[in-house]
């Protein structure tokens, strides 16, 4: 969707300034006290095999993500877990070859991808994660 900028008067400077509105819980920008991380993995599948791979991350954090894959398709489901078991569906798609986003941790925990590789030969997703999570590796 748009962002709709509001024009406002500036009391302090002379002239117009435009701000963005603010989103839902009035948060427009995070500050860290550390670089953001980027990190790119290649990920192999075999022949009608299935993966999952995660992001341990906190509430609020932000990461912004890019997966393909090197030939066929999968079958994905974006989720998160929390310590307790408990999970969350974030999107699932039957077949595609890639995704990109921007995804912010709605609480602590274990964010990520299950795939399964809808093709009767091995494939690679290669994976680009950047922004601020805590680790990433293979849910086993």
């Amino acid at each position: 969707s748009a962002c709709a900028w509001v024009r406002k008067r500036s009391r302090t400077m002379n002239g117009w300034m435009f701000f963005a509105p603010a989103a839902s819980n009035g948060v427009v920008a995070h500050k860290y006290d550390t670089p953001f991380k980027t990190d790119t993995v290649k990920i192999p599948i075999g022949p009608d095999g299935e993966l999952e791979y995660k992001a341990v991350m906190k509430a609020g954090q932000t990461m912004v993500y890019s997966w393909e894959v090197n030939k066929g398709a999968v079958y994905f489901d974006f989720h998160g877990e929390k310590a307790d078991g408990k999970g969350q569906s974030y999107e699932q798609v039957q077949e595609t070859t890639k995704a990109n986003g921007a995804f912010v941790a709605p609480f602590d925990g274990k964010h990520g991808w299950y795939w399964l590789n809808v093709t009767g030969e091995p494939i690679v997703v290669t994976l680009k994660l950047a922004g601020y999570y805590e680790s990433h590796d293979y849910v086993k």
